[in-house]
């Protein structure tokens, strides 16, 4: 996949530097030229986390449960209550109350404390959750269902977790990545049925990755580069187990690939390769979770549309 930017926050101890393409001001640096090393934002502090669509916005998330955007606005993106983009994070003033913050292409959704979901922006697939296909451009609450600990975006769906272990999809599905076992977009948030037990969710552009407490990853979605992990290239439309590897402590989807972190440290990844996003030395595809040899001792991993960045 193309994506329309590489935008990489880095945040240490409230202080946010990045880096890349700038075409909207989605560094947030008060400009739109790029940058080629981490730049510090000087325009505002205090940021717990950062979290960068590769389509060219950027929201963060303060200790005082504000959110702040910046960036493109085309459909509202930035949760402003307007069309206008903005080059340095601009405050989200019609809620407060988040803790952390998600975002998709040309959308975003929060959680706040109570459990309670809120999205914004772009909604041609019902990707917000409301129950319709009208774009937002201010925080608009899911009130079909509440209760949710994590979200995740992705391309044009979106994916939560209960307490409960069960997990809910909504949003665009035409390659059956919201594991209903079917095509059929959803307006609302919907429970997949066929599988429960998850303690985390991924949602990658056309397919979503989830983890069982037992350390088994499971895929669902768009697989045309093997980014299921499940040893072929045909598309699943419900969560399959991923059985060559187990032992998963974190997974994370991206475009067309996906990694994950065992408890020892050790990376593993899969899926598109061409432009070495897995990490392994070379550009070939790979249809089962494949080792990084070269770097061990991780702490968490992201999988970006072409990219693929580690902590350790």
């Amino acid at each position: 996949p193309a994506p329309g930017s590489t935008v990489c926050p880095l945040v240490e101890t409230g202080k946010i530097y990045a880096w890349g393409h700038n075409g909207y001001g989605e560094l947030g640096l008060g400009d739109t030229t790029p940058r080629n090393v981490p730049t510090q934002i000087t325009a505002v502090t205090g940021f717990t986390s950062v979290v960068s669509a590769e389509w060219n916005h950027t929201c963060g998330i303060k200790g005082d449960g504000t959110a702040w955007c910046w960036g493109r606005n085309n459909n509202g993106e930035l949760g402003l209550g307007d069309t206008t983009p903005r080059y340095e994070p601009t405050q989200i003033t019609a809620q407060t109350g988040f803790t952390s913050i998600f975002v998709g292409v040309y959308y975003a959704c929060g959680l706040k404390g109570d459990g309670s979901a809120w999205c914004w922006g772009h909604n041609r697939y019902g990707q917000l959750g409301l129950g319709d296909t009208t774009d937002r451009t201010e925080p608009t609450e899911i009130t079909s269902q509440a209760g949710f600990t994590p979200i995740s975006a992705g391309r044009h769906h979106a994916c939560g977790l209960k307490g409960d272990g069960t997990a809910w999809c909504w949003g665009r599905n035409n390659v059956q990545q919201l594991g209903m076992g079917d095509t059929i977009h959803r307006y609302k948030p919907t429970k997949i049925t066929s599988q429960a037990g998850f303690t985390s969710i991924s949602a990658g552009a056309d397919h979503t990755c989830g983890l069982k407490g037992d350390g088994s990853a499971w895929c669902w979605g768009r697989n045309n580069a093997g980014q299921l992990g499940l040893g072929h290239n045909t598309h699943r439309n419900r969560p399959t187990k991923i059985t060559s590897q187990t032992g998963f402590t974190s997974i994370s989807a991206g475009g067309w690939h996906t990694c994950g972190l065992k408890g020892d440290g050790s990376a593993w990844c899969w899926g598109y390769n061409s432009f070495g996003q897995l990490g392994l030395g070379d550009t070939i595809h790979r249809y089962k979770p494949t080792q990084i040899t070269s770097e061990t001792g991780f702490k968490s991993i992201e999988a970006g549309g072409s990219c693929t960045f580690g902590l350790k």
